[in-house]
Parts: C-alpha cells; structure tokens; sequence
C-alpha cells in the first residue's frame, strides 16, 4: 500500500486507464480485482471534476498491494457502500496547499 489515511490523490482519468489496462468484454477498465466502470467514472467526474480525493480508510487485506484498498469521500453505490479504490487508479500523492498568512501593514514595515 502507497498511501495512508489524510492523503490527498488524483485519480488516473478513463483514458489513462484504458491505454495502460485496455477493456473488458463488457466495456470495463480490466486487470484490477474490482473492475473501473462507465458509472464510477461518471460519479467522479460530477462529485469531483478534479479528480482529487482523500483517504478516509485502508484496508490491507494481505501481503499483495493487490489485495489491499481505500476507501475516500463521498462516493458510494446506489445500494450505499463505499466504493474501493486501488493503487493502480490512483495517478500520484497531490501536496496541500501552503498557506502564507498576509501580514498587515505594521509587520511589513517591521513597526
């Protein structure tokens, strides 16, 4: 597993992942143990068009990677679970933003 808990990751796009794993016989992403749909690529795009999601959980189910998941925000099944994300979907680490707090104009003129 590459990532932790609070990290925040870029998902790869339909394309990407079509080129690097090709399709199913059904239309599918293939070559992962739960297969990238039309529908769960939809969601993401109207959830979030960024593509940028945080880790809310890992579930390291062996010692494969291949066997181990996340889960992240707000993306879930008609049914209401979660859906699971792989280390193969995932394009990179995405940094947080440094905040500079703004100085007011007595800290500028060091009064």
């Amino acid at each position: 597993m590459k990532y932790k808990v609070g990290d925040r990751v870029r998902i790869k796009t339909w394309e990407e992942m079509e080129k690097e794993f090709g399709l199913s016989q059904h239309g599918s992403i293939k070559g992962m143990p739960i297969y990238f749909t039309p529908k769960k690529e939809a969601e993401l795009m109207k959830l979030y068009p960024n593509r940028i999601l945080t880790i809310n959980f890992v579930a390291n189910r062996g010692t494969l990677d291949i066997y181990g998941f996340y889960f992240m925000e707000g993306l879930k099944y008609e049914g209401g679970e979660e859906y699971k994300w792989f280390d193969k979907e995932i394009e990179c680490l995405v940094k947080k933003p440094v905040y500079i707090p703004i100085k007011n104009r007595w800290e500028i003129l060091d009064l």
